[in-house]
Formats: C-alpha cells, structure tokens, sequence
C-alpha cells in the first residue's frame, strides 16, 4: 500500500513511501499523519489540505518573486534586489565562505557581498514553490 506523509498544520507534503498496514499504524503512533494513495506523490510540486483531505493533492502554485539582475560587483555597495517576497518567507543564502538563514520581514531581500563567487539564495513562503536564485559577484 502506498502511502504520503505531510504535515498536519500546513499540509507540506513530507514523502511517500510503501508499506503494510502495520507499518502505516507505526507511523501514526509517532504523530506521522498519511494519505493512503496510489501514485508516487511529486511532493515538491503538490500539497493537502489538512482541514479538507477530499480535496487531494493540490498543485503548489509558482512563487511571483522577481530579481533585478544575476551578477554583481563583489564590492559591499553593488547589490541584488529580490521583489515580491512575501513576508514570513524563510531565505538561505550559501556561497563561498558563506552560509546565511532567516525569516523576511520586509517584502524585499537585498544582498551584497565581498566575496567573489556564486551564491545561490532560496526563498519559501509554503504553499507557493520555492524561489531559488543563482548570482554571479566578481
């Protein structure tokens, strides 16, 4: 029997797996909830609603942020602007030397550096797809 596990307060799809009952009831001791199916989920792209199962997988819409351009002068001043964030999201941003994680207040994120290389910078804002950037500073 195949299975999807998910999130029970914001309906993530976490994976999917195949199992017997018993191996279901196992997860659902260990507060794993799972929708009984019988595809292999595309839990990147899809989500539940956890107040309404009926409604199946739903399609996670595409995010609508925006970059002002992908290269940059790696000089502290010269600076990528990503519009249309939503508020809340969550970004990582990771490149040579660099490691950076937090949560947006502002509907922008704007990033300069120092360091020549690529960086690449994810924002998330479930349900929608995360948004993943790749910019060149030189």
């Amino acid at each position: 029997m195949r299975y999807t596990k998910y999130n029970t307060i914001t309906g993530e799809l976490l994976g999917w797996g195949k199992g017997e009952q018993s191996q279901i009831d196992r997860l659902a001791s260990r507060n794993i909830s799972v929708v009984i199916d019988d595809i292999e989920t595309d839990v990147k792209n899809k989500y539940i609603d956890p107040l309404n199962l009926s409604n199946g997988f739903i399609d996670r819409p595409d995010h609508s942020m925006t970059i002002n351009k992908t290269t940059l002068t790696a000089d502290l001043v010269d600076e990528v602007i990503i519009s249309n964030c939503e508020v809340g999201a969550t970004y990582e941003i990771s490149g040579p030397e660099t490691y950076l994680t937090g949560t947006l207040t502002d509907t922008t994120l704007d990033f300069s550096t120092d360091d020549d290389g690529v960086f690449t910078i994810r924002i998330e804002a479930f349900p929608a797809k995360k948004g993943i950037f790749e910019v060149t500073a030189t």
